[in-house]
């Protein structure tokens, strides 16, 4: 029997494991430190010759498109015989038709020149990847098929008896509606756990759709994390409900869902014969920014581009708890010896105000890529391996007041993702900016304005970031940029919410109350 093409692999054990244990994360895991899985590939997928395949390929559903690359697909040729997967794919797909009219559909990219022109950018030069036709109006859903694919095909394996586990997804809007169309879509029990101020507009469609509605309270203060990630945890592991979030953190499938849309990006580049030099990309989890990072590696092995774009990420000044692991991490890699920092670069990182937004600019860019050149030395790679024993003391939750932007989609308490989208920045030469909220109003403004899409104020964030980048001086006028418009503006719709569906929930009370109100 041929080796298999794809497996999994525990950095922090080392240890690999085949797709068929269902593994969403490694078994080693525990609450108080997490092993992620990430999904590695054996050299013989380079002789598939992937570009050529995606390249000539009609089809618009990016799951089938992009299969060769997919975990969920070699599992399902395994469990369920050749065409397998691509059933699978079309029958979820035609249930999401079925129920929303809209299916699984790659999203456009375009040279906004209207906009680089306003920017300061030649025509050409900034491709914008509009996320926000996607079924509920955001990229979540990629993700979120991804995972549900591999759930689909899990399910089925000796041992498990077929079960639809429910799910569970902590969540501020976009991805709890993602979640809900899906798990209504392929019947599977939901109960999305959302902030107690969650917009009513918001709450009426998950009831709608038939998830349970979790709302929970935020009693404690900042540095305690996020009150709906808490509880998500908690019912996870009382109930033994399946975590259904867009992170790599909770469940690895999440993150090869979320590679579509790079492995799109890289395709539709190469079909107009250009390259990305920078990719800045919001973040609140780091869901995106992580499955990105992952599908512009595999199409550099692949030889879709010549190297990695520079990777800058983007949060807002309400909520920055990403910059403020990056800059532990850097302080770490210094004391470890991997690297070298400017002592004037280590006293600013170490300050616990925002002052250095304005004193960084230079030095940090000279010193990302400085650290961009030694992304592959052993003693980089070693500091690197150690850190991953600390993420959760590096990575740890925001703890200046309570998160509060327009940009509400990326105040994400914790950057989940964080150590992973890190990497990739280190890697590539970038690094992470801030925003001020009349930046994320203007980006926002900006651009409905020159593209007419109705973008929200986090779908454009990185709109806003590339704004600081260019006030820095950080990117060069003849480099191409690419933008992701991930998610639209929710307007008022007037839907009846189902109230049996939704729940309250304090902190202190005992989460085996929700057994009460609720099936499974």
């Amino acid at each position: 029997m041929p080796a298999p093409l794809v497996h999994l692999f525990c950095p922090l054990c080392r240890q690999e494991f085949p797709l068929s244990t269902g593994y969403l994360r490694c078994p080693h895991s525990r609450p108080e430190r997490a092993h992620p899985l990430e999904k590695r590939y054996a050299r013989e997928l380079e002789r598939l010759n992937l570009p050529s395949r995606w390249l000539s390929r009609q089809t618009r559903n990016p799951f089938l498109r992009y299969r060769e690359a997919a975990g969920s697909f070699y599992l399902a040729r395994e469990v369920r015989g050749e065409g397998g997967y691509e059933a699978m794919v079309s029958g979820l797909e035609a249930r999401c038709n079925e129920h929303y009219r809209q299916g699984l559909q790659t999203r456009p990219l375009f040279a906004a020149d209207t906009l680089a022109s306003q920017l300061g950018l030649a025509a050409g030069r900034l491709w914008v990847k509009d996320e926000t036709g996607n079924l509920m109006g955001s990229h979540k859903f990629r993700h979120l098929t991804g995972a549900l694919l591999y759930l689909e095909v899990s399910r089925h394996l000796p041992g498990r008896g077929g079960e639809k586990t429910p799910l569970a997804i902590f969540s501020c809007g976009n991805a709890a509606l993602a979640a809900a169309a899906l798990a209504r879509a392929a019947e599977y029990p939901l109960y999305a756990f959302v902030p107690f101020t969650v917009n009513p507009q918001v709450e009426s469609l998950l009831s709608q759709m038939g998830a349970w509605v979790v709302k929970v309270k935020r009693e404690g203060g900042p540095g305690e994390g996020d009150p709906c990630y808490r509880r998500f945890q908690e019912a996870v592991e009382t109930f033994s409900w399946t975590p259904f979030s867009c992170y790599g953190y909770d469940l690895w499938p999440s993150i090869e869902g979320g590679e579509t849309l790079g492995w799109e990006l890289l395709t539709e580049l190469a079909e107009q014969g250009r390259n990305l030099d920078v990719l800045v990309v919001q973040v609140g989890g780091g869901g995106l920014a992580h499955a990105l990072i992952r599908a512009l590696r595999l199409g550099r092995t692949m030889g879709l581009l010549p190297r990695l774009p520079r990777i800058y990420t983007c949060q807002t000044g309400g909520c920055y708890p990403l910059f403020t692991g990056y800059a532990a991490l850097l302080q770490f890699l210094a004391s470890q010896g991997a690297i070298t920092l400017p002592g004037s670069l280590q006293q600013v990182l170490s300050e616990q105000e925002r002052c250095w937004r304005e004193r960084y600019g230079e030095e940090l860019q000279r010193v990302a890529g400085q650290l961009a050149g030694q992304w592959g030395q052993e003693p980089f790679q070693q500091a690197l391996y150690l850190a991953l024993r600390q993420r959760e003391k590096l990575f740890s939750p925001w703890d200046r007041g309570i998160p509060s932007s327009i940009a509400e989609g990326i105040l994400d308490d914790t950057p989940y993702d964080g150590l992973e989208v890190c990497e990739g920045m280190l890697e590539s030469g970038g690094f992470p900016v801030i925003v001020d909220e009349e930046q994320l109003f203007r980006a926002r403004e900006m651009a409905r304005e020159t593209t007419g899409i109705d973008v929200s104020a986090t779908g454009s964030a990185g709109l806003a970031g590339l704004l600081e980048l260019l006030r820095m001086k950080a990117i060069r006028p003849q480099e191409t940029v690419g933008l992701l418009f991930t998610g639209v503006e929710r307007r008022e719709v007037t839907v009846p919410a189902r109230p049996e569906n939704i729940v309250s929930l304090g902190q202190g009370e005992d989460i085996r109350l929700l057994t009460r109100y609720t099936r499974s």
